[in-house]
């Protein structure tokens, strides 16, 4: 997928990064945390069949074109990310294509940058054009007719939704989760591809692995409810006390913070707030916001330029006293902040981009 911008806070300029190699910074401590992203990419030129593809990764049947599907047949295919969620592009390549896409584990997203397509679900026909995006819900079949389509695609894992939506109290149907369309102004607002620009880089990077990657695999969750409603709430905003604190919490990362803040923001008492962070989340409302504080400082590392310091991103962040943020940083994420930074600068400058 091509990406855009900045990952993180204030990370000025940032580009998806390779994995940069460190030694551990103690005998016993791992370098990172968590497996990398898998990477998966496919092409006729490779050898691979579109008709697998289509067949393994999206459970398809039927599939037509106006030729032969084959190794011949042009197309470009790939996948960045992990079990929860990946970011995908698919250039089908000249001509016209149609089959039947089948339920799957995943709820996917995406928008077309080049051609055309015809979606045909239980209930309703879409055309989809180049630039709004679209959403198939794991349970639904749906038919296609496509022409000359070249699309990027989030794949979200049915888990990832439903956690997500317990944390937050979104209140569950009894069966299948199934999402609605965008209206005109939230898709005019365009916020899950400027959500994915921003965040797409921290995504395709090896770095980015375990609890980081966990957080933002969940941020990007709740852009996807605040753009497609869920069906069985018509329409309605996931406006639950937790995702009003959750919401505050995310953007107050640099800003004094108190729980009276979270609670006003939550609607509820201060008690009643740090019941429900407990329940959903296994900590307080302020130490949630200390984790979050804590992936933000890890993202301006790994994006970090020549003139960065560490203590200039501690402070930011409000944290006040340095040695409890390296061993809070170290604890999280198996490192030590100055080690990140240094292995950031001294990365090739070739080997920065992907």
């Amino acid at each position: 997928m091509t990406v855009l911008g900045a990952s993180g806070i204030d990370a000025p300029s940032v580009r998806p990064l390779l994995a940069v190699q460190t030694e551990p910074d103690g005998p016993t401590a791992p370098s990172l945390i968590g497996d990398p992203p898998r990477r998966r990419t496919y092409s006729n030129g490779g050898g691979s069949g579109y008709a697998a593809i289509f067949t393994d990764d999206y459970h398809g049947t039927g599939l037509e074109s106006g030729g032969a599907i084959d190794a011949a047949t042009s197309f470009r295919y790939s996948v960045v990310g992990d079990d929860e969620l990946t970011l995908r592009t698919m250039d089908a390549g000249p001509g016209r294509r149609s089959g039947t896409i089948g339920p799957r584990d995943e709820h996917v997203l995406f928008w077309l940058t080049r051609g055309s397509s015809v979606m045909h679900f239980a209930d309703a026909t879409r055309l989809v054009t180049p630039g709004r995006p679209c959403v198939a819900s794991a349970a639904e079949a749906y038919r296609f007719e496509s022409d000359g389509t070249c699309y990027n695609g989030l794949h979200l894992a049915d888990g990832l939704v439903r956690r997500t939506a317990t944390q937050l109290r979104i209140p569950l149907p009894s069966g299948p989760v199934l999402f609605d369309q965008q209206d005109d102004l939230t898709a005019t607002r365009a916020l899950l591809r400027t959500t994915i620009m921003r965040l797409g880089p921290a995504l395709s990077d090896d770095r980015v692995r375990g609890p980081l990657r966990a957080a933002l695999n969940q941020e990007i969750a709740m852009v996807v409810f605040r753009c497609f409603p869920l069906r069985h709430l018509r329409g309605l905003a996931p406006t639950t006390p937790v995702w009003r604190a959750v919401e505050l919490l995310r953007g107050r990362l640099e800003e004094p913070t108190t729980l009276e803040d979270v609670a006003a923001a939550a609607g509820i008492g201060a008690r009643g707030v740090q019941q429900a962070f407990a329940r959903s989340f296994g900590v307080a409302p302020l130490e949630f916001l200390r984790m979050r504080r804590l992936d933000a400082a890890r993202l301006a590392l790994l994006f970090a330029t020549p003139a960065t310091r560490v203590s200039e991103i501690s402070e930011r962040l409000r944290f006040q006293n340095a040695g409890r943020f390296a061993a809070s940083y170290r604890a999280r994420f198996g490192e030590s902040p100055s080690r990140t930074l240094d292995a950031q600068r001294s990365a090739p400058a070739a080997k920065r981009t992907i």
